[in-house]
């Protein structure tokens, strides 16, 4: 695990490799986006802490168009790929599509028409850990303008992005053996999910489509079979709280929704799903999850077990660690601000997003760890000593002790130097307060560093 506090190492490890045609420019990149990873939401000149030298380098490297986006990207998903290259565990490749829409004059520029939503759509594939429900990083990207998607030959359909996605990951060094294609309903498209069959991809994608079957006891459709399958246990599911919103013109608008737990029903069967207007069928597993109230209910499509209830909880529960990509398009557009980043062009723009995402999951992957019930682990894997000691200090106020304070107290004494009281008594760290800690603590511990040094 890297110190959290040392971003120069996590933006060495994740763009260090990265080929830019000159390794000026990808020490540039390094040194960039240490200094955003530092200070996300900050503007580029605050994050480099107004050093002239690296405002200029940061400046220079943004505006150089030799510096393609794509190649930026390519690094992030090496990174993601070699960080998890000995890994003997399953991990999750959870795809979804966000907009990421300037809030400033660029917009006009990708409107396709008066009145409509402009933005750049981005479509992740981000790798979880499938045992710990940790974020990895980035595997697979693509970002495009519905504006100019047709003259530059993007998709022909943006149905297309599913597959694409999983091609460009295909490229990479990782075991697909162990990758678990995790999405929602957008992508329930039989051309997709004949496409996982053929090449033995694994994966659990919820229905949308109320498909033919080849008739069974249980019905001819994928619905009526699931809903009439054979029971198979309960599972307790965590609803995540969630905020409300307004209706906009390009959002809609949302009721809030507190944090709560319900018990649902599980149900699992074997089915064969028609091809829409074809001879071809294909044979896929189905498990079926609803609440006594019928508030939640989620079709699952997979290749997976289901020989067992723990075979069907597990397919469950990667379906439930889906949501952690929703929480990287906050850290992305929240705890970055891309979307307020002044940039000057469309092409500088895309530089920014592209050096600003695999920061938004590092972030993610901070609140994380820190909100895990078991964090049982010594400091020192996230903290450096001066820094554990400064926080003792600083928190506890007393001698630190000989036996190390662990990682939960450490993420919980960070939280505390930014204002956090626990105040709705949930024990949960927001992302906002736990960077304001970091950002603090970092303070905190040069000035302690150049304490000690003046004694010697």
């Amino acid at each position: 695990m890297n110190l959290i506090t040392d971003a120069y190492a996590f933006a060495e490890q994740t763009f260090g490799k990265a080929d830019l045609g000159d390794a000026r420019r990808t020490q540039r990149l390094v040194t960039a986006a240490a200094a955003l990873a530092n200070h996300p939401g900050a503007s580029i000149p605050a994050a480099c802490e107004h050093n002239a030298a690296e405002v200029e380098g940061f400046y220079k490297l943004i505006r150089n168009d030799e510096v393609d986006p794509e190649s930026i990207r390519q690094a992030t998903f090496d990174a993601t790929a070699r960080s998890v290259k000995d890994q003997k565990n399953d991990t999750l490749l959870i795809h979804d599509t966000s907009s990421v829409s300037p809030v400033h004059s660029l917009r006009e520029q990708l409107r396709t028409k008066q009145g409509s939503p402009a933005g750049y759509e981005v479509h992740t594939g981000f790798l979880v850990d499938a045992d710990k429900g940790v974020p990895i990083g980035i595997l697979g990207q693509l970002v495009w303008s519905r504006k100019t998607k047709k003259s530059k030959k993007f998709m022909k359909v943006e149905s297309e992005k599913w597959q694409r996605l999983d091609e460009q990951t295909h490229k990479l060094d990782i075991d697909q053996k162990r990758l678990i294609r995790v999405a929602d309903r957008e992508s329930d498209i039989y051309g997709y999910i004949n496409f996982l069959d053929k090449n033995e991809h694994r994966f659990v994608l919820r229905a949308a489509q109320n498909r033919r079957i080849t008739p069974t006891d249980e019905g001819t459709y994928v619905w009526q079979a699931a809903q009439n399958a054979p029971v198979v246990g309960t599972r307790t599911i965590t609803i995540e709280q969630r905020g409300g919103q307004k209706k906009g013109l390009e959002q809609c608008a949302r009721a809030p929704r507190p944090l709560r737990q319900i018990t649902t029903t599980l149900r699992a069967t074997q089915v064969e799903i028609k091809e829409p207007g074809g001879k071809t069928t294909l044979r896929l597993n189905l498990v079926y999850v609803v609440s006594d109230d019928d508030e939640l209910e989620w079709l699952l499509l997979t290749r997976e077990s289901i020989g067992s209830l723990n075979d069907v909880e597990r397919i469950v529960s990667h379906y439930e660690t889906r949501w952690l990509i929703e929480r990287f398009h906050k850290s992305w557009k929240t705890g970055c601000k891309i979307e307020q980043r002044r940039m000057g062009s469309l092409d500088n723009f895309l530089r920014i997003m592209a050096i600003t995402a695999p920061i938004a999951v590092r972030m993610l992957r901070l609140q994380v760890l820190a909100n895990m019930p078991d964090a049982s682990a010594p400091a020192t894997e996230v903290l450096s000593q001066p820094e554990i000691e400064v926080l003792w200090a600083k928190v506890e106020r007393k001698p630190l002790p000989r036996k190390i304070p662990t990682c939960q107290w450490a993420y919980r004494a960070i939280a505390k130097i930014a204002g956090w009281q626990d105040s709705k008594r949930t024990g949960r760290i927001g992302l906002d307060t736990l960077w304001r800690g970091i950002e603090r603590l970092a303070a905190l511990a040069e000035g302690w560093k150049m304490a000690n040094a003046m004694k010697r």
